[in-house]
């Protein structure tokens, strides 16, 4: 059966609802569809979504992930549709992805308890709103990232919850678009989050999507090799007394071997009124592990 999307005012349909033709006026949502319209009938430009494709994509990462004793955080952003959060989340997933602020704002009034941003957050405002959302969720966990000393002083400034903030130390590499450079910043950001009492060092995260975007061979080795650093960098921060529990990747080839774990959330979702990645069994739209924006 398919899922029935959500959040859409009460009332009948009207030139307001994008690409429905004169004949829906008046109608209510499941009142024009027991009428079966074609996409013939609909309204262009259109964005249509495969339920067969969408099931399969789900299905498919959720096993794949299990599997691979990985905790799916996909990427929300892509998307941004709570109602497609919900359906990977109750396959499994972890968490939701987000890469800034207002799409933060999206899945906390969506429901999503358990959320990763996937971006230094260091907007004073942002941080304050988020104190407060914590402090009155007590089931909401929300992870962010920190790639500089800086970013840390501004969370440990700014975020005065309640309860310590969850932070990924982010590694990055020569050349690349964000990340700790070396793992002697690695270390100090992990030092700085321990000496915070109002932070936590979650884990590592990293972004490789910048390196490759197709499933070639030598994109996949780039990926490969970029992760492969981060485990050595990883391995270095340990010896200097700094141990983080969890890694964050967004491609699965590489995530399998990186991952150590994750924070675990109460309940990922509450309702409101990557062995090697099989490519060939996921079906368009395709959906990803979390990544930067």
């Amino acid at each position: 059966m398919p899922h029935q999307l959500t959040g859409r005012p009460e009332g009948p349909l009207s030139a307001t609802d994008k690409a429905l033709p004169p004949q829906a006026d008046g109608l209510t949502a499941e009142q024009f569809l027991a009428t079966a319209p074609r996409l013939s009938s609909l309204a262009t430009p259109l964005l249509t979504l495969s339920e067969p494709a969408i099931a399969a994509n789900v299905e498919t990462l959720a096993a794949w992930s299990s599997d691979h004793g990985i905790a799916l955080s996909p990427h929300g952003k892509t998307t941004m549709s709570p109602v497609l959060w919900r359906r990977q989340l109750e396959a499994g997933a972890h968490s939701i992805t987000v890469a800034n602020y207002p799409q933060l704002r999206v899945a906390v009034a969506a429901g999503v308890r358990c959320i990763q941003v996937a971006n230094d957050l260091v907007d004073p405002a942002a941080l304050r709103w988020l104190t407060e959302a914590v402090d009155t969720d007590p089931e909401l966990e929300v992870m962010v990232w920190a790639d500089s000393l800086e970013s840390v002083a501004v969370l440990r400034e700014h975020f005065t919850g309640n309860r310590p903030l969850t932070v990924l130390a982010e590694l990055g590499g020569a050349h690349g678009r964000t990340g700790a450079r070396s793992v002697e910043v690695a270390v100090a950001i992990g030092r700085a989050l321990a000496e915070a009492g109002n932070l936590r060092l979650g884990g590592v995260a990293g972004y490789e999507g910048a390196l490759a975007h197709d499933p070639t061979p030598e994109a996949v080795a780039a990926v490969d090799a970029s992760c492969a650093g981060w485990r050595r960098r990883t391995r270095r921060c340990t010896t200097r007394g700094v141990t983080p529990p969890t890694g964050r990747s967004c491609s699965p080839p590489a995530a399998a071997p990186t991952s150590t774990g994750s924070p675990q959330c109460s309940r990922p979702w509450r309702p409101t009124g990557s062995g090697r990645h099989p490519l060939g069994g996921v079906r368009h739209p395709r959906l990803r592990l979390s990544t930067r924006p």
